[in-house]
């Protein structure tokens, strides 16, 4: 019922899905392909399906293989790659960009001590106040991890044993200039031993003698030892004299040296320098006498004299005792040599010291004050306290 040739495609369902035997027959490996106006049969470059295939395949045409390392990130569309496209543990250090790994893409606690270089955090790492003291490992921190001058005294109450600290044998430390604790060695008066004894072996700059002291006995200066020693006090009684001339030169007012003693309850007197020393605060009766020698040479001008004197302390005038006059016009007083005295009471607090001395500017040179117990002598006493 249909005439040849009037079926169009218009008359096709779309759907229809003919039949390869509808259409016309092609020869052996023929394709059916459009030419932009007709389908046909073509005949293509390759001859069968076992056609081998190049570029970036391998095998034949029925059974294509991509070949080794030839997909690269041209291939590849942008963010195409999935987390299952990926094998477990294939991405290793050398598949990340340098820097590229962001704190957001490392899981809370993942980073464990295994993953950090040892020596590797600096403090530019660590938070303002973020390490305490269960993070430093105990008796780690030495004297090299402290600034200076940083710890206080409330840090060291009760806290640092001696252990802790170094400090050279037998020193003890003691603030410094600069506010600063130094290790010094104990001197001056005292010494002290690494058991922490101290001793005192002088009083400012003298000696104390090794000796125990007794009941009611006090620490006084021996001037013939030049010491401290314990003594039992009575009252100072002294007589010294001068055993030995001793010269006089001319104008020269000088402390007369004692060098002997009748008696020195005390030990008050130092024969090597003529010093009393006064061993409590009290008065004292103070005789002494001295002779001059003038029996070689003559004065020559007035007022040519000699004098005896009483001096505290090397340097107050206390007393002048007697004076000897000569004159040119009473030339035959020369050969009278009158012993110059002195006498007086004085106050001397505990360690006063007295002297006395003889003067004279004969212009005849040096004189001697003539030696002997009866010539040139000094006695001391305590009247009172």
């Amino acid at each position: 019922k249909i005439v040849d040739g009037t079926i169009v495609n218009a008359d096709v369902s779309a759907t229809a899905e003919l039949d390869v035997t509808k259409l016309g027959n092609g020869t052996n490996d023929q394709l059916i392909r459009t030419n932009g106006t007709n389908v046909e049969w073509f005949t293509p470059t390759f001859t069968t399906s076992s056609s081998a295939v190049g570029g970036d395949l391998s095998g034949t045409i029925a059974d294509a293989q991509i070949i080794a390392n030839a997909v690269t990130s041209v291939e590849i569309a942008d963010n195409a790659v999935g987390n299952s496209e990926l094998t477990d543990n294939a991405v290793n250090t050398a598949e990340l960009t340098d820097a590229a790994v962001t704190a957001n893409k490392i899981a809370n606690d993942a980073v464990t001590t295994n993953k950090i270089l040892n020596f590797n955090v600096t403090s530019a790492k660590l938070a303002t106040g973020s390490v305490n003291s269960d993070k430093i490992v105990d008796l780690t921190i030495v004297n090299a991890d402290i600034a200076d001058a940083t710890i206080t005294n409330a840090k060291l109450a009760g806290s640092i044993v001696g252990s802790k600290l170094t400090l050279t044998d037998t020193q003890i430390f003691v603030g410094n200039a600069s506010n600063q604790a130094a290790s010094v060695a104990l001197s001056g008066d005292a010494t002290i031993t690494n058991a922490g004894a101290l001793t005192v072996s002088r009083i400012n700059g003298t000696a104390v003698a090794n000796t125990t002291p007794t009941a009611n006995q006090v620490l006084a200066y021996s001037s013939t030892n030049s010491r401290w020693e314990p003594k039992t006090l009575g009252r100072s009684r002294v007589r010294a004299f001068l055993n030995a001339n001793q010269t006089v030169a001319t104008g020269s007012d000088v402390k007369i040296i004692f060098d002997s003693e009748s008696f020195d309850t005390n030990d008050d007197f130092n024969t090597s320098t003529g010093t009393f020393t006064a061993p409590v605060s009290g008065y004292y009766q103070v005789n002494a006498r001295i002779r001059f020698d003038f029996s070689i040479g003559t004065p020559t001008g007035n007022d040519r004299f000699s004098l005896i004197s009483l001096y505290k302390n090397s340097t107050s005038l206390l007393a002048l005792g007697s004076r000897l006059s000569f004159r040119d016009t009473q030339s035959d007083l020369l050969r009278v040599n009158d012993g110059l005295v002195l006498s007086d009471i004085i106050f001397l607090t505990v360690l006063e010291t007295i002297e006395i001395r003889g003067f004279h500017n004969f212009s005849s040179g040096s004189k001697n004050v003539v030696s002997g117990s009866a010539e040139s002598y000094v006695s001391i006493h305590l009247l009172s306290e």
